[in-house]
């Protein structure tokens, strides 16, 4: 397998990587911010201390939704808080992405010349 092979490979991986990991975890943070708009729309006040009655189709959905509003269980289901933890890896993971993209097309070039 020729060098410019292998960082094409590793370049793959990186992104797919990437992918497969913080997509997944990111799903959730959709929820919580839907919740949000949802209680927001319903006029129902979800905090922290506690949750209002609100009534929809005469169901009460405050307690469902008060779940998400939970300091400890939103953060250790959201995966945002993780994200926000993991910021340098992101990072490093975009930096190293962007450097083998320049690498290949550099490779890419000499390939080219030396044919």
């Amino acid at each position: 397998m020729s060098l410019l092979q292998r960082v094409t490979l590793a370049r793959k991986l990186i992104f797919w990587g990437t992918i497969v990991i913080f997509v997944p975890l990111s799903l959730p943070v959709v929820g919580i911010v839907a919740v949000g708009v949802i209680s927001g729309l319903l006029d129902c006040g979800i905090t922290a201390a506690g949750p209002e009655e609100c009534y929809v189709l005469g169901l009460d959905l405050g307690n469902r939704l008060y779940f998400y509003a939970i300091p400890f269980v939103g953060s250790f289901l959201t995966p945002m808080a993780l994200f926000m933890g993991f910021w340098d890896v992101l990072l490093a993971l975009l930096l190293t992405w962007g450097g083998l993209k320049v690498y290949e097309k550099r490779l890419s070039t000499v390939n080219k010349q030396r044919q």
